[in-house]
């Protein structure tokens, strides 16, 4: 099994390729393909031009069917099976979820999260300090990890006072979210159906669709299911240039000692508003898919009118 990458400026340039993979015979017909996607809007979004792309044998109109479509959460679960692979030893659940638990817990500490008091709309603040713990989640796992171990630091040194309030609610969070998994496994009744329909997945095709960033988690993710699936990875990058740079960063990134950090500072231009805000990511992912795969197409996009 094998890893392999196509990447391009565009999502729709990457379509035909992924339509090209579903349209081929499986050794196992009845093993469903699985497709991890970016958010909830993106899956819709493919799903809908997977329908109308998808064609039959003689050419009539085809379905999108024995198809999967995950969220990164929800796939991740699904191989990591240490806690050396996920530091946290669970999985937020669905934002909207966990941002009602974010509101919940707010309400009993009205003091604890900075402009909840003068807030108009109070879900719209769990909703973003929900995507705040969901970046740390992907991101940053260690150091939520370290959170739990009650050390109130960002990785390296003590949080700044203005952050404190985070390291607080997150656990406070985390004592929730156990609480709630506890009562819903008394509820549930297991059943042999899912677990071999998961061994089912993640044993046949594997396609990441339309992910921009990719963290050391998703590479840990990635490098694990690829010993037992054929994985690829549709990804979108701003530049064929900035596969060439991640390429010799990756190079860099290999060699012992290197801090990543240092590596991609002179690839960031923080008095550019447009180059500060997406550089060091582009850059990072690049190099990331480089220490994956060496085998990554570049997928020129069409810009011409339609």
């Amino acid at each position: 099994m094998s890893v392999r990458a196509l990447v391009s400026p565009r999502a729709d340039a990457l379509l035909s390729h992924l339509v090209a993979r579903l349209q081929e015979i499986p050794d196992d017909p009845f093993r469903r393909d699985l497709i991890v996607v970016p958010s909830a809007v993106y899956r819709d979004w493919l799903s809908e031009q997977l329908a109308g792309m998808l064609k039959c044998p003689d050419g009539r109109a085809g379905v999108v069917a024995n198809v999967d479509f995950l969220l990164p959460g929800e796939f991740y679960p699904l191989v990591e099976v240490d806690s050396n692979a996920n530091p946290l030893g669970f999985s937020l659940p669905d934002q909207l979820t966990t941002a009602c638990h974010v509101l919940v817990l707010m309400e009993l500490h009205p003091s604890l999260v900075p402009s909840y008091s003068d807030s108009t709309d109070r879900m719209a603040l769990a909703i973003k300090v929900a995507q705040l713990f969901e970046r740390y989640a992907i991101d940053r796992p260690d150091m939520l990890a370290a959170w739990g171990d009650m050390a109130c630091t960002d990785g390296d040194s003590p949080l700044v006072a203005r952050h404190k309030w985070q390291f607080t609610l997150w656990n406070l969070l985390c004592e929730r979210l156990k609480v709630a998994k506890e009562e819903a496994e008394v509820d549930r009744t297991p059943t042999s159906t899912a677990t071999e329909t998961t061994e089912q997945q993640l044993g046949g095709r594997l396609s990441f669709f339309g992910l921009e960033v990719l963290s050391p988690r998703a590479v840990r993710a990635m490098t694990n299911v690829s010993e037992s699936a054929d994985v690829v990875l549709y990804g979108t990058l701003p530049s064929q240039h900035v596969m060439t740079v991640g390429r010799e960063l990756a190079e860099k990134l290999k060699q012992p000692g290197n801090h990543k950090r240092e590596i991609f500072a002179d690839f960031v231009d923080p008095r550019h508003p447009l180059l500060r805000t997406w550089s060091a990511s582009a850059y990072e992912t690049a190099a990331l898919l480089w220490c994956i795969t060496s085998d990554i197409t570049f997928v020129e996009a069409d810009y011409s009118p339609k």
